[in-house]
């Protein structure tokens, strides 16, 4: 357990529409057990490549980015240390921004393995088998999602679901990982997001869809989302 206040059934959770800016694992390790309805993330992929954004179209006028900035400030973040340190990137003028979704065991903290290794012997396993199978960089980025899966399973109230977004380039490393986390018997989905744009490559085909994993506990609340039929449907 932790000093984050317990809530009530029922209760608006103290920590409801609030933003933070940080590592979530931080965030997460504050939560009490069994207090989560519902997580919805859209992690690294784990792709091995930078990707630079052109920034925001229009770009932030001049008093908008002074109040970010001052924002960031009152969290001690004030530069792109700070930032990084963070985990978040820093654009100097707002604009511009790069991010880079290539991992070593550099970014694998000895706390993080020695937990894992540990507590998680399953787990353990499967990144070994990924190191042997794939690489190194690959192991070191389900390293990272490992130590923060785990923490959203603690907090996963069993009536609670999870949507993790991911890609080909490693959802089947993911789907190994949330079987050993939260049990496949509690798998529900594989869910596909298909999408439309982009060139088509000559010799191959295109890659044209995401994956989302649901993962849901035996009490988990489920409500169908329904849309009437267009007039000419048959």
């Amino acid at each position: 357990m932790t000093d984050t206040p317990s809530t009530a059934p029922g209760a608006e959770h103290p920590l409801n529409r609030h933003l933070f800016i940080a590592d979530n694992i931080c965030l997460l390790r504050s939560l009490n057990n069994d207090t989560v309805d519902l997580v919805v993330t859209d992690p690294p992929f784990g792709k091995g490549r930078t990707f630079t954004s052109n920034g925001l179209n229009p770009p932030l006028t001049a008093e908008e980015l002074a109040a970010e900035r001052a924002q960031l400030a009152e969290w001690g973040i004030s530069d792109r240390k700070s930032a990084r340190e963070a985990n978040i990137e820093w654009s100097p003028n707002g604009g511009e921004a790069s991010y880079d979704d290539i991992w070593t065991w550099q970014d694998v903290h000895q706390e993080w393995a020695d937990k894992i290794e540990s507590s998680h012997p399953t787990i353990k396993a499967l990144i070994d088998a990924t190191r042997l199978t794939h690489s190194d960089s690959h192991a070191a980025y389900l390293s990272y999602m490992a130590v923060r899966l785990i923490e959203v399973r603690r907090i996963l109230k069993p009536s609670g679901s999870i949507y993790l977004h991911c890609d080909q380039t490693a959802s089947h490393y993911l789907k190994l990982l949330m079987d050993a986390i939260f049990g496949r018997n509690l798998f529900r989905n594989e869910i596909v997001w298909a999408y439309a744009g982009g060139g088509v490559p000559k010799k191959d085909y295109p890659r044209k869809h995401d994956v989302i994993l649901r993962y849901a506990g035996e009490d988990r609340i489920f409500n169908v989302e329904r849309k009437p039929y267009g007039e000419h449907a048959k």
